[in-house]
């Protein structure tokens, strides 16, 4: 649930939030705590939510 809100938190178009959605459930554990972990820590948190956005929802 983290991890969706971090990924979709700046999103407005609801296809793209769709697809996040979607692409989180289909996520392995390991995954899921892998991305969780890039996007919540560090200076590199704003590049891997961007990063994660870009490889779910095909963002531009």
């Amino acid at each position: 649930l983290a991890l969706l809100i971090l990924a979709v938190q700046p999103l407005r178009r609801v296809d793209r939030v769709d697809a996040i959605v979607g692409g989180v459930a289909r996520m392995s554990d390991e995954e899921a705590y892998y991305w969780f972990s890039k996007c919540s820590l560090g200076p590199q948190a704003q590049r891997a939510r961007r990063a994660l956005r870009i490889l779910l929802a095909r963002e531009q």
